[in-house]
């Protein structure tokens, strides 16, 4: 197919699409145009329109409401006292892999998801203690 068909082609389909929303528009227009035969809205300001549809009825006065209840105190829960998975992890962001690893590895774990809360404190010391001297590499030592 050549590229001058496939041209007209293209511009007979845009004539179509261009027709298609002048159609659409007409319509729109004809739509706005046209009395609404919806249901009828009340024209009445809002202050004259009644609030109270129960009749009153004779008596006595109703007594009046009683005060809402006091919503239940609201329990705060336990501030944790040692370190939290936060404070384990900063300490351990700036360490070797090697030493994170054998760190976790002391107290059993693998990743340090892994952690108990119980075993923050002494996570947190290893991490902060000095590292062991690693061993010399040099032969006359």
């Amino acid at each position: 197919m050549s590229i001058d068909t496939q041209l007209g082609e293209l511009i007979t389909a845009l004539n179509r699409v261009a027709d298609s929303n002048q159609a659409l528009a007409a319509a729109y227009n004809n739509m706005a145009a046209a009395p609404d035969n919806g249901p009828k809205r009340s024209t009445k300001p809002a202050a004259q329109v009644p609030t109270a549809l129960a009749p009153e009825l004779p008596g006595e006065p109703l007594p009046p409401a009683a005060p809402p209840a006091a919503p239940p105190p609201v329990q705060e829960a336990p501030v944790a006292t040692g370190p939290t998975f936060q404070d384990v992890r900063a300490a351990l962001v700036p360490l070797d892999r090697t030493r994170v690893t054998a760190i976790l590895a002391k107290f059993g774990c693998t990743k340090l998801s892994d952690l108990k809360p119980e075993q923050y404190a002494d996570a947190l010391a290893e991490a902060k203690a000095p590292a062991p001297a690693a061993p010399s590499q040099d032969p006359l030592l």
